[in-house]
């Protein structure tokens, strides 16, 4: 895959620093949970930044947040709509959490991936591209979630975002997998986050479910 295409699935995956409601704290642990939350809430990109999800569409994640406990994640593709002409969808993340929840509602155009418009618990959001490093990535990887099912033809990659400081892990099944292709991915700062697909399908049309 060329770094083109491999900048257009992370640059929202790692894009920014959100400030929200969720478990404010000065305790600096705790904020360091919150930045990597903020993280791996984010969705991957379709190649080159083309998005192809359709509405309904959804994964569904067990995240493990270290010494805060699990929780899960929830991605669906909700609604398509215009918007200056062209067409954009609304991508809704809902994360449950022992601390609390978030939910992150995005808009997306449809013909390069630009976020048009973010809600983080219902408060708009500022978004910026990440600078990030590709540590290793490779090809034809085989992936076995226990309890799920084994993903064959997986992309892996490693790399680290220079702005947050922390290394990233994802492992990529764009064929297979709705909206991100996500099947697992491992967030790591001091602290350590790790989500890995439990359901996934679409609403109108199931595909695959536990």
């Amino acid at each position: 895959m060329k770094k083109r295409g491999i900048v257009c699935f992370l640059m929202l995956f790692l894009g920014f620093s959100l400030t929200t409601s969720v478990a404010q704290s000065k305790d600096s642990s705790r904020q360091t949970a919150n930045s990597l939350l903020d993280m791996a809430l984010q969705p991957l990109l379709m190649p080159y930044g083309l998005i192809t999800w359709k509405v309904g569409d959804f994964s569904d994640y067990e995240m493990s947040l270290g010494a805060f406990g699990k929780g899960t994640v929830h991605k669906e593709v909700t609604e398509e709509v215009d918007a200056g002409g062209e067409k954009a969808v609304w991508l809704v993340v809902d994360a449950k959490m022992l601390f609390g929840d978030q939910k992150i509602e995005t808009l997306y155009r449809r013909s390069d991936g630009k976020v048009l418009k973010m809600l983080v618990n219902g408060n708009p959001q500022e978004y910026s591209e990440p600078d990030i490093e590709i540590l290793d990535q490779k090809s034809n990887q085989t992936l076995e979630i226990p309890g799920f099912r084994t993903f064959h033809n997986v992309f892996y990659i490693k790399l680290k975002e220079k702005k947050q400081d922390a290394v990233v892990e994802t492992w990529l099944q764009l064929q297979e997998i709705p909206i991100d292709g996500s099947a697992k991915a491992i967030i790591t700062k001091g602290l350590t986050i790790t989500m890995i697909i439990k359901a996934m399908g679409n609403k109108l049309t199931p595909r695959t479910s536990e």
